[in-house]
């Protein structure tokens, strides 16, 4: 699978004079080590089922996840990132599951949009939100990360990776949606940053073009999955269509095609190909 995109056009293009993150998803050699023990504990004390081998919510926040109880901020994200991939790191089938009993509340509050509810708050300066946002497609990217086996001909977290396609989709459509509005203001700040907006509409249609692309490879997922994705890159793209070039509908309209050419479900294909044919 391919992992996903990278938003590269960071702080300094589109909000001036804010601080470039410091994101590190990775703890140092130390606490990696006390990490590792504080795993080897848990696992002693516990018992796991073949099916579920994560922990529970209390057992994550003692590696280091944020509590599940209120909204998710910059910050949590970023402790969120860095448990995520030490935990795979020494167990890698112990990340939280979309229908655990034990963590499935917690694999929804990482995909959980009121996370970005700054995005509707009127206290903040669309130029604020815009710095805030960009930031989270780096924090999907993590998840896609943490939760992908590049090395696998299956895919032991595919339950998983489906919803985290569909948040980082969420995001992206966000973040269009807040610079068609920076696009629409007349004030000298919001002027100022407007000239970013074509990167994001490029961020958006590397965000599609890889989930398309991993989509092909249908024999990851199950159908039932395939066909929740598929619905909501249809719709994604249909609202999107009127701002994208020729270059661009070529794009997407070949691996629309290999995937209707290919062994994904009837309803997928047939989505699809309304899909192209709407693409002109």
């Amino acid at each position: 699978l391919k992992i996903g995109v990278k938003y590269e056009y960071r702080n300094e293009n589109i909000i001036l004079n804010c601080h470039k993150s410091q994101f590190n998803p990775v703890m140092g050699t130390g606490r990696i080590f006390v990490f590792a023990l504080l795993m080897i504990s848990i696992h002693a004390s516990c018992r796991y089922s073949e099916s579920d081998q994560s922990f529970t919510l209390a057992e994550y926040r003692e590696m280091g996840m944020p509590d599940t109880i209120r909204l998710w901020s910059h910050e949590d994200y970023t402790d969120a990132c860095a448990t995520l991939n030490n935990i795979k790191a020494i167990r890698s089938h112990s990340l939280p599951r979309k229908d655990s009993r034990k963590s499935g509340g917690l694999f929804s509050k990482m995909i959980d949009t009121n996370n970005l509810a700054f995005l509707i708050d009127e206290k903040l300066s669309l130029r604020e939100r815009a710095y805030r946002i960009q930031q989270y497609i780096d924090f999907q990217g993590c998840f896609v990360t943490a939760y992908t086996d590049v090395n696998s001909q299956s895919q032991y977290y595919h339950k998983e990776l489906i919803d985290l396609y569909i948040f980082g989709l969420t995001i992206a459509q966000d973040m269009l949606d807040l610079g068609q509005l920076i696009n629409e203001a007349t004030d000298s700040s919001n002027m100022a940053i407007q000239y970013a907006f074509p990167s994001i509409q490029s961020m958006y249609l590397a965000m599609v073009l890889t989930i398309l692309e991993n989509q092909q490879k249908s024999h990851f997922f199950e159908n039932e999955d395939l066909v929740q994705l598929s619905g909501f890159v249809h719709d994604s793209i249909k609202i999107n269509l009127e701002w994208m070039g020729e270059a661009a509908k070529e794009q997407l309209r070949k691996l629309l095609e290999n995937i209707v050419n290919g062994s994904s479900p009837g309803e997928v294909k047939k989505k699809y190909a309304i899909l192209i044919a709407s693409l002109g």
